[in-house]
């Protein structure tokens, strides 16, 4: 969410709450002077009345209003609008805040972009962190309304600091709703605010373990997702170990094709549930990694890839050579293949998991480094020591006597 700057109008109260009364009579076409649905007459009669609050309130049905002007003439328009916000009591604000989101969201305007613009102007006008959460939320139901959820992909709010100032219950309502709103058209950017909702979570909730299966389902069939480490340490998701959905997720996170294979055909009834198909392509893929991190370095042969893949293709080495470029493409690891000797020498593979073992043999691959370094600098410094020895003059021998 980009920072907009609101811009404030000089004069009285009472002239900046007409000012903004006179606009919305002229969009809606009230001759001047008018006294049938005329917001400045009515408008005119609560500030002589000292009705102040009625005043903003009124101001906070007619919001949409603005929407029928052009493009670069609403921000304007909605900035003589939060003049009068300032201006109102404390207390009042949350409802004339909700009033004005209200009034946006059930709009007719198809114009959603518009509607957007106003809220992130109003999100950076609050300061108050449940008032922040209101205009969120309407930002996000309306860019599911008008189908426009490109427009809240990353929301920046969401990793400011501002944003941690709401309570949690809230976080993780829009959580949930920026998942639902983004599932259908933008699955991998879903997917990640679902995981945000599951790390909210230290404690056992129900709700929370039922979000976690969808979360093991989605990021089985999802073709980006690869990071099974990360859900697996969510902790409504280990609160599910024990049952057969906890187990699908640790086999993505170090099983391998023939535990998956086991799997579908031991649970049928989850199985039915994601996207069989695409769990297996993703497992093959898993399955090189794995390979890759255990062999960095030395040649795989195409044979070895297809037996751990179980690949069954009459081509084995093309169907092999399919899988190796997906896998790189991936971004899982990096190699050279050598097709006349049906090989692959991976150099770089990413980990499935770093866990204890993983820590204690990158420790020794250090100590290992750090001792050949020790090795080179005694080797370097006795060079050294030589040439100095060899570099200074012989002096002649002195015989007794001479």
């Amino acid at each position: 969410m980009n920072s907009i700057n609101t811009i404030f109008i000089d004069g009285t109260q009472s002239e900046q709450a007409l000012e903004f009364a006179t606009l919305v009579d002229q969009i809606q076409e009230i001759p001047e002077g008018t006294t049938e649905n005329s917001l400045v007459h009515s408008i005119k009669s609560l500030i002589e009345a000292e009705k102040l609050d009625e005043v903003y309130t009124q101001f906070s049905g007619h919001v949409a209003t603005l929407l029928k002007l052009d493009d670069n003439k609403v921000l304007p328009g909605f900035n003589l609008y939060l003049v009068q916000l300032k201006s109102a009591k404390g207390d009042l604000l949350p409802a004339l805040v909700k009033s004005c989101i209200e009034n946006l969201s059930q709009s007719e305007s198809d114009n959603g972009y518009a509607k957007l613009a106003m809220l992130e102007t109003l999100y950076n006008f609050t300061t108050h962190a449940e008032l922040r959460f209101e205009v969120l939320a309407g930002i996000i139901n309306i860019a599911s309304k008008h189908n426009i959820t490109k427009s809240i992909l990353n929301l920046t709010a969401i990793k400011s600091e501002a944003f941690q100032a709401i309570c949690i219950d809230s976080q993780r309502q829009l959580f949930v709703m920026l998942h639902k709103a983004l599932k259908d058209s933008f699955k991998k950017e879903a997917y990640e605010y679902l995981l945000h909702y599951l790390y909210t979570f230290t404690e056992p909730c129900a709700e929370a373990q039922e979000l976690a299966k969808q979360a093991i389902f989605e990021a089985v069939s999802i073709p980006e997702v690869f990071n099974f480490e990360s859900l697996t340490q969510a902790h409504p998701v280990q609160k599910l170990s024990g049952q057969p959905i906890h187990e699908l997720a640790m086999i993505f996170l170090n099983g391998d094709v023939a535990s998956y294979k086991s799997f579908i055909k031991k649970h049928c009834d989850i199985a039915s549930s994601f996207d069989q198909a695409a769990g297996l392509h993703k497992m093959r893929l898993l399955t090189v990694t794995s390979l890759g991190a255990e062999y960095i370095g030395s040649p795989i042969s195409y044979s070895a890839l297809a037996e751990a893949m179980l690949l069954e293709a009459e081509d084995i080495n093309s169907e092999v050579e399919l899988y190796i470029i997906d896998v790189i493409r991936a971004g899982l690891i990096e190699a050279k293949l050598n097709q006349l000797e049906g090989s692959i020498v991976i150099t770089r593979s990413t980990h499935r998991s770093f866990d204890k073992s993983q820590w204690q043999k990158l420790h020794e691959e250090f100590t290992k480094w750090n001792n050949s370094l020790e090795t080179v600098a005694k080797t370097v410094q006795s060079a050294i020591e030589q040439t100095s020895d060899s570099s200074k003059p012989s002096l002649p021998l002195v015989t007794a006597g001479n």
